[in-house]
């Protein structure tokens, strides 16, 4: 058996009511977000995931930019009716009232815990979302982690990398720390444990069981995979001949200071993580201000999910970025791509995304945007996961 994933930033999925905290107030009926707008947006973003998964919808959904758990039970209904739960929606402290959810199908999933983990700095940032989930089919368990890292924007309302890089970076050391507490005994336990791990056969198969635990990062995490946020921090990499059996970590980290623990090498080791998106062709996000193509949408799995040791493996084969129909160039005419007319898109810019346009009070759409057309500007990204009798 295996099942599909997917996750999308939806670009402004604001309900036309907005929350205590939503201080964008673009996105309210006064200014053109009318349900009629937002039911339009519903129906848009529901076509491409009816049919991302060979004609069917993805069986697990991470989205970002979402407010309301009312808006994501109403795209759970638009993409196929009676399928889906929503794992518990946490509103979280993003300022603008945007937040991560996971929608999940009740026939191959039954959600077992949900935990929003709260990320500050001297002000709070988007939250991480965990959802722990049990497979129906083989009674195996993983645990996803919905993400949503700062922007890029920067001074002056630019898109400069380096201005807010140290952001992510911090939040990459949390979401580093929620992983190690998955997959690593937490310090108040393995300080009683043996100082010679290795040589303690029940304890190491323990410590292994939890090491190779099946955890699935998805997100769009507003940096590339070899950006120093997910290579360095997260510790997110491409090369699988790092992920050896946990004795054999021990044994190199022995071998290379002797004058330590087992015991004081397992708690300094940091967890790796191996990148799906690392050599894939294509972007997933393009910024119309200097002209960028990014892939900033990522699945990033542990060791457990990439080698299948606990009944999950993760299909690096079918790991893409889904674009069918959703770029301009499939969305508009050929007189709309003209060179050098601010009032057209250049001919090159034919495979970016359809972003969502609609009437603002008091604006004006160039006259190659239709209203109440488009989708993201983001494409989502899908894969599938092989459940192992």
């Amino acid at each position: 058996m295996e099942f599909s994933v997917a996750f999308w930033n939806l670009q402004n999925l604001f309900d036309v009511n907005s929350s205590e905290i939503a201080t964008d107030l673009e996105f309210i009926p006064e200014k053109g977000w009318t349900r009629e707008v937002l039911d339009k947006k519903l129906e848009n973003l529901s076509k491409p995931l009816k049919s991302m998964n060979n004609g069917n919808p993805p069986d697990l959904a991470g989205f970002c930019e979402i407010e309301s758990e009312k808006l994501a039970r109403e795209l759970c209904e638009s993409i196929r009716s009676g399928y889906y739960e929503v794992a518990k929606y946490i509103d979280g402290s993003d300022i603008r009232g945007i937040d991560t959810c996971l929608i999940y199908s009740k026939d191959i999933f039954d959600c077992i815990e949900t935990r929003s983990f709260r990320i500050n700095f001297r002000y709070p940032t988007r939250d991480i979302f965990l959802a722990k989930l049990r497979v129906k089919e083989n009674n195996s368990e993983l645990s996803v982690l919905v993400n949503h890292w700062p922007s890029r924007r920067g001074k002056k309302d630019g898109f400069e990398q380096h201005d807010t890089e140290f952001s992510r970076c911090m939040v990459a050391e949390n979401c580093g720390k929620i992983v190690d507490d998955l997959l690593k005994i937490p310090f108040e336990e393995i300080k009683y444990s043996p100082h010679d791990i290795l040589s303690n056969k029940n304890y190491l198969d323990m410590l292994n069981s939890r090491w190779n635990k099946n955890v699935l990062l998805m997100g769009d995490f507003n940096d590339d995979p070899f950006d120093k946020s997910i290579s360095k921090y997260l510790r997110a990499k491409n090369n699988k001949e790092i992920f050896i059996e946990l004795n054999e970590t021990l044994e190199i980290l022995r071998n290379t200071n002797r004058d330590r623990t087992d015991k004081q090498h397992y708690l300094d080791y940091t967890t790796p993580l191996y990148n799906c998106m690392w050599n894939l062709p294509g972007f997933s996000y393009y910024h119309w201000r200097n002209n960028s193509t990014n892939l900033f949408d990522q699945f990033i799995i542990s060791r457990g999910l990439l080698l299948g040791v606990q009944k999950l493996k993760m299909n690096l084969e079918n790991v893409r970025v889904f674009n069918n129909g959703l770029t301009i160039g499939e969305n508009l005419s050929n007189d709309d791509f003209v060179p050098r007319d601010p009032e057209r898109y250049h001919p090159a810019q034919r495979g970016i995304p359809m972003t969502f346009e609609y009437l603002r009070t008091n604006s004006r759409i160039p006259k190659h945007r239709i209203p109440n057309t488009g989708f993201s500007d983001h494409f989502p990204i899908h894969g599938t996961i092989e459940a192992i009798p």
